[in-house]
């Protein structure tokens, strides 16, 4: 199950996007900190077609977690080179200009 909020904002959308399972969850490595806050990632419950038409339709989209990575690797819309780590969590974003 996944977690899809979009953010409309003046400069374009702004998609997030987060495993149902990791909501609410902090991740810290060295520097970097992956936070899923509620208040940005909080939304509606979406499957894989619905997320890959908002993502297709935004100006930018963070996603994180396990299961939405692989589905988005599956679907093309991710490679291995755009996808990052912390404390193991992984995390990618697109920014279209």
């Amino acid at each position: 199950m996944f977690i899809l909020k979009i953010h409309n904002t003046d400069t374009g959308n702004i998609v997030a996007v987060c495993d149902y399972d990791i909501l609410g969850k902090r991740f810290e490595e060295n520097d970097t900190v992956l936070d899923i806050r509620d208040d940005f990632y909080n939304g509606d419950k979406a499957d894989i077609d619905t997320i890959i038409s908002a993502i297709s339709r935004c100006t930018s989209t963070i996603m994180i977690g396990d299961n939405i990575i692989s589905e988005l690797k599956k679907h093309n819309i991710l490679t291995p080179e755009h996808i990052l780590f912390v404390s193991e969590t992984p995390y990618a974003m697109i920014f279209k200009v």
